[in-house]
């Protein structure tokens, strides 16, 4: 049993759990039923997925044809040309994000003004280096007209 003070929420329960190459470690097993300790979680190990598979009768499990591995350390070369720099993945959540509220946001302009004004400018504050927080300035721009 692998414990944590990662959140998992309801539906959770049977999804993967990686290590940071990515290697399939654990299984999602729950959380504490109490909301106020929500954020101690159970896993369960690979090594007990495999122990009780194998006294199933089931000697080999096969995946998808690039299976994960927990025990291998180091990630394949292909897999190695996959992983994004962190300052890209970084800058295409923020986008992301900023075009999520930007969007949200479009849905106020016209009953709540002031609201979506505030909404702009933090999007603008957040968000500067975004296509969104270009569009935003954009609306800010026609809103103080």
């Amino acid at each position: 049993m692998v414990e944590t003070s990662s959140p998992v929420n309801a539906g959770d329960s049977g999804g993967p759990v990686v290590n940071g190459n990515g290697e399939l470690v654990a299984i999602t097993q729950g959380h504490l039923a109490d909301e106020a300790a929500r954020s101690i979680s159970y896993f369960i190990d690979l090594s007990e997925i495999k122990a009780f598979l194998k006294a199933k009768g089931h000697g080999r499990v096969v995946t998808q044809p690039a299976a994960i591995s927990a025990s291998a350390t180091e990630p394949k070369a292909e897999d190695k040309a996959a992983v994004k720099d962190p300052a890209v993945e970084k800058a295409e959540k923020a986008e992301k994000e900023a075009a999520s509220k930007l969007a949200l946001v479009q849905l106020l302009i016209k009953d709540h003004p002031d609201r979506a004004r505030d909404r702009l400018e933090e999007i603008v504050k957040n968000y500067p280096d975004t296509k969104a927080a270009q569009e935003a300035k954009a609306l800010l721009a026609k809103l103080k007209k």
